[in-house]
């Protein structure tokens, strides 16, 4: 085998993610009119998402690591990234169908949250930290809460766990609820 030669294990592990996300890919392309452009790495519901965001979160993803991944790690580091931009936009597609998308005041309401547990130095320091501008963040804010609501309205909304189901859960367990205190003895 070849050093630079790819196992058959990493082979395979790439594969399977580059499968997953062919299918969301193509999932999301059914339909679609026109080929995407060369810069375009996923298409979701008409909704395009370009190389340079992709490449934007690998870095933001990367830190201040000193070590560089390798060009396998790498690409396996991207498809999940991507994987989470896939599914990111459709929860914003759905949220924006259902009217949940957040308002200007709430990431208004939010950013100024954020800016109050620092100086304006500070906070643009760590805006620079990060490769983000203010416009970036508040777009991340928005995307941010507009989940939230859509994760409370779609979800949160109907979880119903009355005080019965709480005891009954409890005393159906009882036995994983008993622990022993430890006990320590200091000397004098």
């Amino acid at each position: 085998m070849q050093p630079d030669s790819i196992s058959w294990a990493r082979r395979s592990a790439l594969c399977l993610a580059g499968t997953g996300v062919l299918i969301s890919v193509v999932i999301g392309c059914q339909g679609c009119q026109r080929a995407p452009g060369a810069d375009v790495v996923a298409t979701v519901n008409d909704k395009e998402i370009m190389r340079a965001d992709l490449e934007k979160y690998y870095k933001a993803s990367l830190g201040e690591t000193p070590e560089t991944p390798s060009p396998q790690q790498a690409d396996i580091q991207r498809l999940n990234l991507l994987r989470g931009m896939i599914e990111d936009e459709i929860l914003q597609q759905r949220a924006a169908k259902l009217n949940l998308v957040a308002s200007d005041e709430d990431v208004n309401a939010k950013l100024t949250e954020l800016k109050a547990l620092s100086t304006q130095e500070e906070f643009d320091t760590q805006l620079k930290a990060r490769g983000q501008t203010l416009d970036d963040l508040k777009r991340d804010i928005r995307r941010g809460l507009t989940t939230t609501k859509l994760l409370n309205k779609e979800i949160e909304s109907k979880i119903n766990i009355t005080d019965g189901d709480i005891t009954n859960y409890y005393n159906t367990h009882k036995s994983e609820f008993n622990f022993i205190e430890p006990r320590f003895h200091l000397p004098r």
